[in-house]
């Protein structure tokens, strides 16, 4: 979002983000209005409808605010009064145009689904044009019959634009042996030794990634278009299921939000893609949702009574209509969170990266939906005036008392190994969740994952403590689990940029999985919920990376590695803050980090050009890189950048060097990423470990 201090009736008009997390290596520049893994994109040059004279060969005037059409081929939402209405408006569409009860077929997986659709959700229709991209004439007729139906206001109507991205020599498998040991004892992870027989007395508890991979994916082995659902997966099944309990596995599920490439593609249901819209993920978050309820209704005894949704994912957009929380895209997107929270599902929400860290002051905010965490859930009265209630509140409890913190989603932020905010964080987008955020790294499908870096870790880490805990204690609502996470965590001793309107003010805490189910488990059967004596601790003294920087001296000094030493006299300089191009979609995000596990180190007392940066970038780059920067932040959070010469851009392409080390003068880095050209016009960035001496 460009601003924090969001209210109600602007919310939805502040920028947005899929993301939210970055991988190490991801942060991509996306499209205002896509869904995707976690950083701003694109805005278009609007046409505004309105001012243009007549409408169509109807020539019938429009009332109210209209559309704009803000991007080629979207299709468009919207609201009928009421849910008896007609989205066919009894076949008066003009020629061209095919309609979709939205909340009913509008993806083959909530096509599939067999529960009714909730009153309130059959209000909203999509509308696509079947001849390519539309013309003005074929849009402005499309705007003549709902002006005249009676049943859908105009003003109810927006164009449904991309919005959503997912948002994370030294390729030597020990490296990443030694960051996925870090990353588990900084969240404090927990074994299944640990939890011993306890385990036997858990229940089943659902939780779904919304993201870049389709459940048909996941199940065959598909190769996705972008993994990054997988990782999310990857990451909270090691928290919620530690040794791969394919017992509780199971029950970990994939719905897709971004089938979709660019602008004018159509979806890949199966394959997925890089982007989605707000439409999209509202149809992802009502599939997760309406599958859930499915099988409680086919099984009430054996099927999961609790759910958690990750979200780690996001968009930024301020085309007014994509925002307008009464227009058809945004309103589908807060109905579906609403029928999510009347059912009692946790939704975790990634609060957002920064794609440029050289320039932060221009990505100020959370990213939406996590930015809806200043909205309330609805109450118990409010649910069952919009056909959402719950069949079980009664035997698992969905609502709190007057006063509980229930706002409509829970952003979570992301913190690194030392409780700093991450170099890719946007300014003031920090709710009072944390976790930690940075070198997420696992295993799935029988490899091991990148470390990724960015707040879709930290939603992913969430997430995981968060379906552990309701695994051991499910008759506690929603609220409970996520206050007994918050109340265990570490406090950061900072207050966080933004929450529930009216929640009062917040101390951001960071999340420890032993504490959380530690406390959860306080004064519970022993046999039935471990009592590990645990509590959240302040962070190590060298982020428990020692071991990780030691492996990468031994692989450095190993006689058989072929190293590139180039000394440079390059020191920081100020960053040039780049004007993006907000009219197309951001280039998807490269599957594989450049340069996933690069790293600074900076001695004590620099005053020469002794800081050692060594990378080797990941095979299918070499040849591609065109250009290396280097952005270091300091202790006051002052960027600066060093852009390599030739000589380094040569050396990270040569397929016979193994790593590449380049001295520079950044005496007072205490976080970095690097930046890499790539062949056709894009960048990677990725978030590097820095090691003071």
């Amino acid at each position: 979002m460009e601003t924090i201090n969001l209210r109600p009736n602007h919310l939805l008009a502040l920028s947005l983000l899929l993301a939210a997390c970055d991988p190490t290596s991801d942060d991509s520049v996306g499209d205002d209005s896509a869904v995707g893994d976690g950083d701003d994109d694109s805005i278009t040059d609007p046409i505004a409808v309105g001012e243009i004279e007549g409408v169509g060969q109807n020539q019938v005037p429009v009332a109210g605010p209209p559309p704009v059409v803000d991007c080629p081929a979207a299709r468009f939402i919207g609201v009928l009064n009421n849910p008896s209405g007609s989205c066919s408006f009894r076949g008066a569409l003009p020629p061209g145009w095919i309609w979709t009860g939205m909340f009913s077929e509008g993806t083959p997986g909530v096509d599939a689904l067999t529960v009714s659709v909730p009153s309130d959700l059959q209000r909203f229709c999509m509308y696509e044009y079947s001849n390519g991209i539309p013309d003005k004439e074929a849009t402005d007729d499309l705007f003549a019959v709902i002006n005249n139906s009676g049943t859908m206001t105009l003003d109810s109507v927006a164009s449904d634009c991309r919005g959503e991205f997912a948002q994370s020599d030294l390729l030597d498998p020990s490296l990443a042996f030694e960051l996925h040991d870090a990353f588990r004892t900084n969240i404090d992870w927990i074994d299944a030794l640990e939890l011993g027989a306890s385990q036997a007395a858990r229940v089943r508890v659902d939780m779904t990634v919304v993201d870049t991979v389709s459940q048909l994916a996941a199940d065959t082995n598909l190769q996705p278009a972008n993994e990054h659902g997988l990782y999310m997966a990857a990451l909270i099944g090691d928290i919620a299921c530690p040794d791969g309990d394919l017992n509780c596995l199971e029950n970990h599920r994939h719905t897709l939000a971004m089938p979709r490439d660019n602008w004018a593609s159509g979806p890949d249901w199966d394959r997925g893609g890089q982007h989605g819209t707000q439409g999209d993920l509202a149809l992802a978050v009502y599939e997760a949702v309406g599958g859930w309820v499915e099988r409680r209704l086919a099984n009430p005894s054996k099927a999961s009574p609790r759910l958690v949704l990750n979200l780690s994912l996001g968009w930024q957009r301020v085309t007014v209509d994509a925002n307008d929380p009464e227009r058809g895209p945004a309103k589908s997107l807060t109905s579906a969170l609403q029928y999510a929270s009347c059912q009692g599902a946790l939704v975790f929400v990634a609060a957002g990266n920064n794609p440029d860290e050289g320039c932060p002051e221009e990505h100020m905010g959370a990213l939406i939906p996590a930015a809806f965490e200043e909205l309330r859930a609805p109450t118990a009265i409010e649910c069952a005036a919009l056909g959402f209630s719950p069949a079980w509140a009664n035997q698992y409890p969905v609502f709190g008392p007057p006063g509980s913190y229930m706002p409509l989603v829970h952003a979570v932020g992301g913190v690194d190994e030392f409780d700093r905010p991450l170099i890719n964080a946007r300014p003031k987008s920090h709710p009072r969740l944390a976790a930690l955020g940075s070198n997420g790294i696992t295993a799935f499908a029988g490899g091991s994952t990148e470390p990724l870096t960015g707040t879709s870790v930290s939603a992913a880490v969430y997430s995981g403590i968060a379906t552990l805990l309701w695994s051991y204690r499910p008759e506690l609502r929603p609220d409970e689990i996520v206050e007994l996470i918050y109340a265990s965590g570490w406090d950061l001793a900072q207050e966080a940029d933004f929450g529930l309107i009216g929640g009062g003010q917040w101390d951001i805490h960071r999340a420890s999985v032993c504490a959380a189910l530690d406390k959860a488990c306080d004064g519970q059967d022993p046999d039935k919920c471990p009592k590990l004596d645990c509590e959240a601790q302040a962070p190590a003294n060298d982020g428990n990376m020692t071991r990780f920087f030691d492996q990468v001296d031994v692989l450095v000094d190993d006689p058989s590695t072929d190293l590139d030493k180039i000394i440079t006299n390059l020191s920081g300089g100020v960053p040039v803050c780049e004007v993006f191009d907000w009219t197309n979609l951001a280039d998807p995000q490269p599957e594989k980090p450049v340069c996933s596990r690069c790293n600074i180190v900076v001695p004590a007392g620099s005053i020469m050009s002794d800081d050692s940066v060594k990378m080797t970038t990941d095979l299918v780059y070499d040849g591609l890189v065109t250009s290396v920067s280097l952005i270091t932040v300091d202790g006051a959070g002052t960027p600066t950048v060093i852009t390599f010469g030739a000589d380094v851009v040569a050396s990270v392409n040569s397929p016979t060097s193994d790593v590449t080390l380049a001295y520079v003068h950044a005496p007072n880095t205490i976080s970095a990423s690097l930046v890499f050209g790539l062949v056709g016009g894009t960048t990677q960035s990725n978030s590097i470990t820095v090691k003071k001496l």
